[in-house]
């Protein structure tokens, strides 16, 4: 009588010991996943900043092009070309009021 005890004692510790196993395994597999999940949100989160960036990038790429497409007359002129061109133009209206 004393073995069947003794070896129903050893089974109740094995089951409670795989239990508990079970219970570490379970915990850490958990873990496991929040960890990748935490991992995966992050991946995300820097692709799209990296996509934002691109966009940005693309934004003024396209904005400086624009404005390098666009020439005005004053923006290659030096002040004194400007100051020739008006003299000329009030010189020829003042000329042509005179005569």
């Amino acid at each position: 009588m004393d073995g069947s005890i003794m070896l129903d004692l050893d089974y109740r510790k094995a089951v409670e010991l795989s239990k508990e196993s079970y219970e570490l395994e379970q915990s850490k597999r958990k873990r496991e996943e929040e960890t990748l999940k935490k991992i995966e949100e992050y991946e995300k989160q820097k692709e799209n900043q990296e996509k934002e960036n691109r966009m940005a990038n693309e934004n003024e790429g396209a904005s400086m092009k624009l404005s390098q497409t666009r020439k005005w007359p004053w923006d290659e002129a030096t002040s004194l070309q400007l100051f020739l061109v008006l003299y000329d133009q009030f010189v020829l209206k003042l000329f042509i009021k005179t005569s």
